[in-house]
């Protein structure tokens, strides 16, 4: 399921979600202003199917975090979410944060949803419905759903 989008879902000032082919495309990151880059997969060389690069790490153009996470029933959110939240609290600052995992639909979403949960409060429901307005394809998995729940 490819999402399709030319550009990444903003859901907030600083705050994007995308795909792989958003990642990948170095003059859409600098159109849009994204100085940091929070990858919701593998490494690819732990697992070149579900692993996403970090394109232009040697270039040092953007700030990268990792979090090796799969899109399955057995993986935690959870412990990862303070992580993800400090990373885009101290990154918003110096421009844009892009959120991405291969799809666009399920990890970045569900860490989107973590962080607009602690930030401004929202439930589970509150933060997918509020992502889906900008990000209609927007859909963690079940077990991400119900740590998030």
């Amino acid at each position: 399921m490819s999402t399709g989008a030319k550009k990444p879902s903003k859901i907030l000032n600083y705050l994007y979600v995308g795909d792989k082919n958003h990642a990948k495309s170095k003059n859409l990151l600098k159109e849009l202003n994204i100085t940091h880059i929070l990858n919701c997969t593998p490494n690819k060389n732990i697992d070149p199917l579900a692993g996403i690069p970090n394109y232009f790490e040697k270039e040092n153009l953007f700030k990268y975090k990792r979090i090796t996470i799969y899109d399955n029933g057995s993986d935690s959110l959870i412990s990862h979410f303070e992580t993800s939240y400090q990373f885009i609290e101290e990154s918003k600052h110096y421009g844009g944060v892009l959120i991405h995992c291969r799809q666009g639909v399920s990890r970045s979403v569900s860490f989107t949803m973590g962080y607009l949960m602690k930030k401004n409060q929202f439930t589970a429901a509150e933060a997918l419905a509020y992502i889906k307005t900008f990000r209609p394809v927007a859909q963690p998995n079940e077990t991400f759903m119900k740590q998030l729940l």
